[in-house]
């Protein structure tokens, strides 16, 4: 991943999440926000493996992250740091949104 590939308003690198819905056929738009508000809106209760999850601080979105399945989720820390897979975060949860 390289730094050009990191969005402005998200963590997470757009490669990631493009990447991922591009090899699956699917285009989704470029930015952490507009991928939420391109996203259909779904309950926590209701996430299935490749739903976004976005993630935020005193209710402005900051983070988005991949669904894995079992309580993980793909996430990227910051810029530098290794791509894992890890327990949803302990972060504000925003929302859940499935973009397909």
């Amino acid at each position: 991943i390289m730094s050009g590939d990191w969005s402005s308003d998200g963590a997470l690198p757009i490669w990631l999440t493009s990447n991922a819905y591009s090899q699956a056929g699917n285009s989704i738009p470029r930015t952490a926000t507009a991928q939420y508000n391109a996203s259909t809106k779904i309950a926590r209760a209701d996430i299935i493996p490749g739903d976004l999850l976005f993630w935020g601080y005193n209710g402005e979105l900051t983070h988005v992250t991949m669904y894995a399945g079992n309580g993980m989720t793909i996430h990227a820390p910051s810029e530098g740091y290794t791509v894992m897979i890890v327990p949803m975060l302990n972060m504000e949860f925003i929302g859940a949104g499935r973009p397909y």
